[in-house]
Order: structure tokens, then sequence, then C-alpha cells
């Protein structure tokens, strides 16, 4: 962790089994209660002993996130430059705005990226901006605890996403906001799995034990097209190989580019939200 987080993390750090106090050492950390005893792995403090399945899309995904191969080097640098994505709000950037500097912000299932050096992330491999390997559906911290939890693109890869979002709730303070973006108009892509997307109905229904919850576009309907037409392809002509799936998706891509543009045109509510690569829930404790 970033400066002092792994202290500010201590803190309010809790056993994940039964929420009481844990007692941490150099070797181990432990549950006061339930004698629960949880090790570190490359240094960082781990809670769970899942294993990932593996998948050829998770290992592709993986690859990808940890830039390993050179297929994932090509598709990594290519799609800075050609994506379908045109964001239409920023519902994680505007919240971390309104958040001090400092705050405990936890990004459940955080992948390989930090969005601010304070920002605690969670996430069950170890990359390299991970701070506690963890289950989002049953995590290491105290409840109460935390005025903001951002979910990105998460909840439709875990089995069960409402133990996802309740763990959330459970971790914020009262008045603390829950951020996930989530996919609704967009095509399969497991690591290792992918089990759902959502609409605007279904996430007003997922935060329905919080007490509000807005929903509007995130990635808009343009966003959507282009990308269903060029993973169409991709995928028609890929077979499954990674590398000509990348130069299909990227050929196929490039011409489509200024159409994205077109969702400036769309409203963040109301026709958007029925047709949205992306959707954005932000749910308030």
């Amino acid at each position: 962790m970033i400066g002092g987080a792994i202290e500010q993390f201590k803190a309010i750090s809790a056993c994940p089994r039964c929420h009481s106090r844990l007692t941490w050492s150099a070797e181990r950390i432990t549950c006061a209660e339930c004698r629960a005893a949880y090790g570190f792995e490359h240094g960082r403090p781990k809670f769970h002993d899942q294993e990932l399945t593996s998948t050829a899309d998770a290992a592709f995904q993986r690859e990808q996130m940890f830039n390993e191969s050179l297929t994932a080097k090509l598709f990594n640098l290519g799609k800075k430059f050609v994506n379908s994505r045109y964001r239409q709000r920023d519902h994680i950037a505007e919240a971390l705005a309104e958040t001090p500097a400092g705050s405990i912000v936890v990004e459940l299932g955080s992948g390989d990226r930090r969005l601010r050096d304070d920002v605690i992330d969670v996430d069950l491999l170890p990359f390299p901006n991970v701070d506690v390997l963890a289950d989002v559906a049953r995590t290491p911290f105290a409840g109460d605890s935390a005025p903001l939890v951002v979910m990105d693109r998460l909840i439709e890869h875990v089995p069960e996403p409402h133990r996802v979002v309740e763990e959330a709730r459970r971790m914020l303070k009262p008045g603390g906001r829950a951020v996930c973006l989530t996919p609704f108009v967009f095509p399969y892509h497991g690591y290792p799995n992918h089990y759902c997307n959502f609409t605007s109905d279904g996430l007003q229904v997922l935060f329905g034990r919080y007490s509000s919850c807005e929903v509007d576009t995130n990635i808009g309907p343009t966003s959507a097209l282009t990308n269903l037409i060029s993973e169409y392809v991709a995928v028609a002509a890929s077979r499954g190989h990674p590398l000509l799936y990348t130069a299909a998706k990227g050929m196929t891509l490039l011409p489509l580019l200024p159409f994205k543009y077109l969702d400036r045109l769309w409203s963040r509510s109301g026709p958007a939200t029925r047709l949205a690569s992306l959707l954005g829930a932000v749910a308030v404790k």
C-alpha cells in the first residue's frame, strides 16, 4: 500500500467470517473471536483461498491485465487509440472528486489499476497495485467504515452479485455511497466468467436495500453498437485465436471510430438507458 494506507486498513480491518477484531503480526493475521487465521502473499494480507476458473477467456484477460504476452501487449496498446468507448458520464471521477483525499475509499475488484493513491484496492489476484487479497462478497473490513465503495465492471463477474452489493452496504458509513458500473448491451467477456448483464430496472432492485439509487448511462448506445459490430467480426474471424481476434477487432473498429461520438446527442437518462453499453448506479446507504 502507498504511504500510510496499510495502517489505515489495519484500523478498519475485521474478520471476513465473523467481522470481529483482527490481531496482526509479521507472520499472520488472527481473529480475536473465531480464531480464524490468515496469511500473506507477496507481502499482501490474504483473506481467501479461492482458485480462479481456468478458461481461454480468463487466460487472455489475465495476459492483458499483467501485460504478459505479445498479443496482450498489442491489444493493450491498440485499445488506447482504437476503442468503442465514449463515456457520457464519469461516475467514478465525480465521486472521487467529492471525497476528500485521505478518506477511506475501497475499490472492490480493482484489477490492475489504482484510481487514487489513497484508495484501498481489493482483488483476488495479486496485481502490483492490489493491497488486500479477498473475496469481494466477504471482505475484511469493519462495518460502517468507508464513505465510498467503487465496483467498476465487477458484479457481472460474480455468481451472486446481490451478496457483493450487500457487502458494500455493510462496509459503508451511513450516508456513504456505492458507485457501480456494469454492462447492459455488451458482449460476453469472461474473467474468469461472465454471469449476467443488468438493466436499469435490475440495478434498482439490486440496490433496493439502500436508501436511494440513481441509474443513468455511463457509456452510450452508439458505443454499444460499434462494440457489438467489431466483436461480431472479431469472434467470427478469429475462431478463438487471440492474435486474430485482436487484429480483426482493431481493423473493424478503425472505420467505426467516429460514430461513437454520436452518443453526445443522447441524454444520459431516458431512452439512452434502454440501449446503453454500460450503466452507472450511484447508491446511498
